[in-house]
């Protein structure tokens, strides 16, 4: 590198020999140049510092005694010096005899590769040498497997994220789809009662018994209408980021199934983790969630007696299950059961699933479902923590 910042290709690398005695450089240099090393050397720790702050050397090899620093503080000088510059940091080794061993122990500490007793042994020196730019160049190899693997995370998570907002808007246009159908049917109602009324005779319309048909089917459409609309609102007005808090499960699912009168008629079990006394959600959001899903299992079809709640904590997890003993769900629908549909038995669109789904992605986490039919069903729900 002839300027900072600019590097050129030697075929093995360079090396900076500092050392008020030049007698290890005079040793060795014809050595190493034919070994294809380029090699260069400074007398104090200044002048090695200007040499690396113009060109860049993979290893220096710095003498423990220098006149104007030790070595611990010419270490910390040329990582500043390499950071200015903005150059890759020099593989160290100290020369110097025993008695120098314990001074450079710091620099050795400061990450200072390797230390070279004094009298040399030019042999040991080479081999030491070539040893270290093996070490070198198996770093050069991981740290570009690391960029490799680094920019395919990137990627990866690009496309995860890209996945994300796809499904995110096919699940978005699914809902809108049905919400524009499940809509259709009662506005349908109330379009065609208006279109009677339009053709209805002056005494059909004073026909009490025939009037009040006609209105009561006005009604029924305009609150199925508006029974759709709240769901949508409900389902809008839960869908924001959460405000977690450290709450207690236990107490939040004691909550949630007091706020549901269908539990006061079955049997509760809890296997609650004694870690899971202090879990970090969203309090008002997980409870809508554990109330979504027993509405869910409680209905009538499902025949549940019984709801068993079990909550497992580790160090990255949080694991959440609520079972039934119910009848079950049928494969084909399990696939589904996360979609927005019309519920017959609640006479509403059917969002409380997907809203508890929703509730629980915003919080990172995940939740299946399993069924078996005629034993029963169960959701599993996964938090990080």
């Amino acid at each position: 590198m002839t300027a900072a910042g600019k590097i050129t290709e030697v075929k093995n690398g360079r090396i900076c020999i500092i050392d008020p005695d030049d007698t290890l450089f005079q040793s060795i240099n014809g050595a190493l140049k034919s070994m294809g090393y380029e090699t260069t050397s400074a007398k104090t720790g200044l002048e090695g510092l200007e040499r690396i702050r113009h060109s860049f050397y993979e290893l220096i090899i710095v003498a423990a005694a220098m006149p104007d620093m030790n070595v611990a503080e010419f270490l910390r000088n040329m990582r500043e010096v390499q950071h200015d510059v903005n150059i890759p940091s020099s593989f160290v080794i100290i020369t110097g005899n025993d008695e120098r061993r314990e001074g450079s122990r710091e620099a050795l500490k400061m990450g200072a590769g390797d230390y070279i007793t004094k009298p040399f042994v030019i042999e040991r020196v080479i081999d030491t040498v070539e040893y270290t730019f093996k070490l070198i160049r198996s770093e050069k190899i991981r740290q570009g497997y690391s960029k490799e693997l680094a920019a395919t995370q990137d990627t990866v998570k690009t496309l995860r994220d890209e996945l994300t907002r796809s499904q995110q808007l096919t699940s978005t246009a699914r809902l809108v789809s049905y919400m524009g159908h499940t809509l259709r049917n009662p506005l349908t109602t109330v379009k065609n009662v208006a279109y009677i009324f339009n053709r209805m005779t002056r005494k059909e319309l004073v026909d009490q018994k025939l009037f009040f048909a006609f209105t009561a089917l006005l009604s029924t459409g305009v609150e199925a209408a508006n029974s759709v609309l709240t769901d949508l609102l409900g389902f809008a007005d839960h869908i924001t980021l959460p405000v977690t808090s450290a709450i207690d499960l236990s107490q939040l699912i004691d909550d949630a199934c007091t706020d549901v009168p269908e539990t006061k008629t079955i049997k509760i079990l809890k296997h609650i983790d004694a870690q899971c006394k202090e879990v970090l959600v969203d309090r008002e959001k997980m409870k809508t969630v554990f109330i979504n899903l027993i509405n869910h299992m409680l209905l009538p079809a499902n025949k549940a007696a019984q709801l068993t709640f079990h909550a497992v904590k580790t160090a990255t997890l949080l694991h959440i299950s609520i079972s039934d003993n119910g009848t079950g769900v049928d494969a084909t629908d399990l696939v589904n059961i996360f979609e927005p549909r019309f519920d017959t038995a609640t006479k509403g669109v059917g969002l409380e699933l997907p809203l508890a789904r929703g509730i629980v992605e915003l919080h990172n986490g995940n939740i299946q479902a399993e069924s078996t039919m005629g034993k029963g069903s169960k959701f599993v729900i996964t938090l990080p923590v």
